[in-house]
C-alpha cells in the first residue's frame, strides 16, 4: 500500500509538523516519495524514489506556503523503485498541470493485458511502468475531450471502467488525488483515508497523523475540495 496526504486552503498555509509526521510513515512506504504544490500558477515537483526518511529534502521544505500541498509515499506493488514510477504523476493538459498519486493496486496479473489495453490512449503516453500513471493517462485523456466541467462525470465513469479488473485483496484499492493545484478531487476506494477540518484548512491523509479531529471518508465517495471547503460528489 502506499499513503496519501493533501491539504488545501483559501490562503496559504506552511507545511509544518503533520507533513513531518506523514514522511515518518516512509519507514513501511520506503520505495518513494513526492510533493507537488503551486504558488499561484507555478507547479513545483519534488520526488525521489528513495525512503523519505532518509531523504533532507523533507525538512528542507517545512515552511513551504501554498493553498494546495499533495504528496505520496510509495509501497510498490507495480513496477520497480525508479523516478518515472514514483507519485505524484504529471499531466498538461490544455496548458494546465494536473497532478495525480493513487493508493492501491488495479490489477491482477491475470487482467493486466486487458487493464492495459482499456487504458489506451492517443493523448498522453505514461513515463512509467505503474497502474496509477496508465490509470491517471487514462483520466488526462478524457478530460481532454469532454473539458473540465464534466470531471465528476469523467471520474465516476472512468472508476466504473475500471472495476472490472480491479484487486479487492488486501492490495486492492483505488484510493486517489487529483488536482490542477485549484480543486481537489479526493476519492476511496478499499483503502483507508481521512480528512480534518480546522481553521478554513482541509487535511487529507490515509492514515490520522498526530493531530486531533480527523473523520473518516465514507467508501466509495468522490469529494471536490476548494478553498478549504470540502464538498461530497454522488459516485453511484
Amino acid at each position: 500500500m502506499c499513503r496519501l496526504f493533501a491539504v488545501s486552503s483559501a490562503s496559504p498555509v506552511a507545511l509544518d509538523s503533520a507533513f513531518l509526521d506523514f514522511i515518518n510513515l516512509s519507514e513501511e512506504h520506503p520505495d518513494g516519495w513526492g510533493l507537488a504544490f503551486w504558488n499561484k500558477d507555478k507547479l513545483t515537483l519534488v520526488k525521489e524514489p528513495t525512503k523519505a526518511k532518509d531523504s533532507s529534502l523533507p525538512a528542507k521544505l517545512i515552511g513551504t506556503k501554498s493553498t494546495l500541498i499533495l504528496a505520496h509515499l510509495r509501497k510498490s506493488s507495480v513496477g520497480n523503485n525508479c523516478y518515472t514510477n514514483t507519485h505524484p504523476f504529471v499531466f498538461r493538459i490544455n496548458g494546465q498541470d494536473w497532478v495525480f498519486a493513487h493508493n492501491g493496486t488495479l490489477y491482477h496479473e491475470k487482467t493486466k493485458g486487458d487493464f492495459l489495453e482499456k487504458a489506451k490512449n492517443k493523448d498522453f503516453t505514461p513515463l512509467g511502468e505503474t497502474d496509477s500513471e496508465h490509470f491517471f493517462a487514462f483520466v488526462a485523456s478524457r478530460i481532454l475531450d469532454e473539458g473540465e466541467q464534466n470531471i465528476p462525470a469523467i471520474l465516476k465513469n472512468a472508476i466504473a471502467d475500471i472495476m472490472p479488473f480491479h484487486r479487492f485483496d488486501e492490495d486492492g484499492g483505488l484510493n486517489f488525488l487529483l488536482t490542477n493545484g485549484e480543486t481537489l478531487y479526493v476519492f476511496r476506494k478499499n483503502r483507508s483515508l481521512f480528512y480534518s477540518a480546522e481553521n478554513n484548512v482541509i487535511t487529507i491523509c490515509s492514515q490520522p497523523l498526530n493531530t486531533p479531529h480527523w473523520t473518516e471518508i465514507p467508501e466509495d465517495t468522490l469529494f471536490l475540495i476548494t478553498n478549504g471547503k470540502m464538498t461530497p460528489l454522488h459516485t453511484r
